[in-house]
C-alpha cells in the first residue's frame, strides 16, 4: 500500500508506483465523473513484453469504475533498433522520446478520426496522457472488438491461417 489515500497497489516497483501516483494525480482530468474525495486507484496488473510493459490500473468510486493502461517503453544502452535488417521507406527511428511522441500522436489522430465518424461499430484506443520521465503512454480501455480478432472471423483466410504453426514472420517481413 502506497502512502496516501485511495492508492492500492498489488504490483510492487518503482514504475508502477510512479505510473500510480501519477494517475492519482491526473485522473480528474480523464473521467470528471469519478469523486476525488472518494476514489481508488488500483493496479490490477504488470506484464513485461520485448519493447514495452504494460500497467492495468482500475480508478473507482462508488459510483463507476474505469480500466486504464500504462504502456511503458524501456530504454536501451544501445540506440540500434532490434529488429531484423529489412527495405524501409524512411530510416527506423531510434530516440525513446520520439518513438514515443510518434506512436502518442499516431494513437491520437487515429481515436479523433474514429470518433469523427461518429459510428458506434467503430472505436478506438484513447490517449489520455504522456508521461516523458517513464517513456509511457497512459490510454483508456477498449472493450470493443481488436481487429484480431475481426480479421480473424470475417476473413476467408482464416482456417488457414488458424492452422499456420506460426506467421509471424511473414507478417512481419511483409511490413
Amino acid at each position: 500500500m502506497l502512502p496516501g489515500p485511495g492508492i492500492n497497489n498489488m504490483v510492487d516497483s518503482a514504475t508502477a508506483i510512479k505510473i500510480s501516483r501519477h494517475i492519482s494525480d491526473n485522473f480528474s482530468k480523464y473521467y470528471p465523473d469519478i469523486n476525488a474525495s472518494s476514489a481508488t486507484i488500483r493496479l490490477i496488473e504488470e506484464q513485461h513484453r520485448p519493447f514495452s510493459s504494460i500497467y492495468k490500473v482500475e480508478i473507482a468510486d462508488h459510483r463507476s469504475q474505469h480500466i486504464l493502461y500504462a504502456k511503458v517503453f524501456p530504454e536501451r544502452a544501445d540506440s540500434q533498433p532490434v529488429v531484423q535488417a529489412r527495405a524501409r521507406l524512411v530510416p527506423a527511428v531510434t530516440d525513446h522520446r520520439e518513438k514515443l511522441r510518434l506512436e502518442c500522436n499516431a494513437l491520437t489522430a487515429i481515436s479523433r478520426h474514429f470518433e469523427s465518424l461518429n459510428d458506434p461499430r467503430l472505436g478506438a484506443i484513447k490517449v489520455f496522457d504522456s508521461m516523458t520521465e517513464l517513456q509511457a503512454i497512459i490510454m483508456e480501455e477498449t472493450c470493443g472488438n481488436s481487429l484480431r480478432s475481426l480479421f480473424g472471423r470475417t476473413n476467408r483466410m482464416s482456417q488457414a491461417l488458424g492452422m499456420a504453426p506460426d506467421i509471424r514472420g511473414a507478417f512481419f517481413n511483409a511490413g
